[in-house]
């Protein structure tokens, strides 16, 4: 905790990566800041895990869980939150379709959501920094 802590509203951090035992870079310092009270609400999709049979598990279909959905709707649309996605540049793209999505929905209409996505992004509240990334 700390006085930046009782500025900001609520914080969630949805990470990706293929294994916890592999490539989930910052772990420990993730699982604090969700202890402490830094991140309000911590989600990770990690994409190989044998468990999953054969299931990939994206960050976008952590996203289109309903309750995620609805949490995302109501941090972004309502409450003026700020989304920063940061990977590859397949995954920008199916993380804005699934926020496209989240916001059609939401709004009822696709040019209304769209519209918004536009909005946020030029009010720099939506901000994305993406790379390629070899197979």
């Amino acid at each position: 905790s700390g006085p930046f802590y009782s500025q900001v509203s609520s914080v969630c951090l949805y990470f990706g990566c293929q294994r916890p035992d592999h490539d989930h870079i910052y772990k420990q310092e993730m699982d604090q800041w969700h202890s402490c009270g830094a991140l309000d609400k911590l989600e990770i999709a990690y994409s190989r895990l044998p468990e999953n049979n054969g299931k990939k598990v994206y960050v976008q279909h952590l996203m289109r869980r309903p309750q995620d959905a609805e949490y995302l709707k109501s941090i972004l649309l309502d409450k003026g939150g700020i989304l920063f996605v940061c990977g590859a540049t397949a995954m920008g793209r199916d993380v804005h379709d699934t926020l496209l999505e989240i916001f059609t929905s939401a709004l009822k209409d696709n040019l209304k959501a769209e519209e918004q996505i536009s909005l946020m992004r030029d009010q720099g509240r939506y901000i994305q920094e993406l790379w390629s990334a070899s197979a």
